[in-house]
């Protein structure tokens, strides 16, 4: 009778794993997801904080004896950034550039300002992130600046 009592109990306990299994197994894929994007986000963002301050760099300093138009015009500001700084797999920035006065002088400070659209992979995360209630992952904008030279 102890022997037919046994046999019960492990027919009861046969399908524990797989049922915990199945419980335990989409917390982790929801994990592994949520560090990935949070990985690919943090790349996103350190690209355009390194493409705001090359830019400002660019931007800063004089380009040639030119009287007329001795620091780079917003649009080759763009160009250098979305050729030589930004990688592949990112899109064209959005660049626009400030200096407090109309005529750049030396010892004046340029405001570079970047806005980068999210990558389709980023895009579909943060849609899901926004749906349940976390903002703020849609476009990443990153400002840098430096005194001309």
């Amino acid at each position: 009778m102890t022997a037919r009592g046994n046999d019960l109990r492990f027919a009861d306990e046969r399908g524990a794993t797989a049922v915990e299994f199945a419980i335990i197994l989409p917390l982790v894929i929801l994990f592994v997801g949520l560090l990935l994007f949070g990985g690919f986000y943090a790349l996103y963002a350190s690209t355009a904080d390194h493409a705001a301050s090359e830019a400002a760099r660019f931007a800063s300093i004089r380009q040639g004896n030119s009287s007329s138009a001795p620091y780079p015009t917003e649009a080759e500001v763009a160009a250098m950034v979305n050729s030589d700084v930004l990688p592949g797999f990112v899109p064209d920035a959005e660049i626009s550039l400030t200096s407090l006065s109309d005529l750049p002088n030396e010892g004046d400070r340029v405001t570079v300002t970047i806005r980068m659209e999210d990558l389709p992979v980023l895009s579909v995360a943060s849609r899901f992130l926004s749906a349940v209630g976390l903002d703020g992952f849609d476009d990443i904008t990153r400002t840098a600046s430096e005194r001309r030279q």
